[in-house]
């Protein structure tokens, strides 16, 4: 039993060293500053996907508000009627 405790002690430390090596700890700071610049340009993508989509919803609204306004007016102005008839 003594033998399992001893070798689990040796893991631990060769973890222990192999974690605070120079080059693991350069390891690491590359992989965090990769998934910052990872995160950055995710948030810069859905930002812009964000906004092409209300930029899209702002049009149809507006063709549906000209849509219905026209409809309107032909509705209850004979005259706008006419003139929309000569439009299309």
């Amino acid at each position: 039993m003594d033998e399992l405790a001893e070798l689990g002690r040796q893991l631990t430390q060769a973890f222990r060293v192999a974690r605070e090596s120079p080059e693991a700890k350069e390891a690491e700071a590359q992989f965090i500053q990769a998934i910052r610049t990872l995160e950055a340009e995710l948030k810069a993508a859905f930002g812009a996907l964000q906004e092409r989509t209300q930029s899209s919803t702002f049009k149809e609204e507006v063709v549906r508000t000209a849509s219905t306004t026209a409809e309107e007016a032909s509705a209850n102005w004979p005259l706008a009627a006419q003139c929309q008839s000569q439009d299309r």
